[in-house]
């Protein structure tokens, strides 16, 4: 083992600025309506893992790294199996 911290970070805005922003996106991405809200769907409800998400919805790029930063220090997002041995 190498000691290296280990985190689970789900970037989650709500589904309709999820399609939003994929539909905005330039060519060769996935801008498809259908398959964004289906992967969107798999995120929904992550259980046990749901305090690793982060709704970004109406976050900028710093102020989305501001909360993955925040979370991060206080060790909300260490890996389930990391977690555990913080616990």
């Amino acid at each position: 083992m190498l000691g290296l911290p280990c985190a689970y970070v789900v970037l989650r805005p709500d589904q309709l600025t999820t399609v939003e922003r994929a539909v905005g996106r330039g060519p060769g991405e996935l801008t498809d309506e259908q398959p964004v809200r289906f992967v969107w769907e798999q995120f929904a409800n992550l259980g046990h893992l749901e305090d690793h998400v982060i709704d970004s919805g109406s976050l900028d790029v710093e102020e989305t790294v501001a909360a993955v930063s925040d979370a991060m220090a206080k060790s909300v997002l260490a890996a389930p199996s990391v977690r555990a041995k913080l616990d």
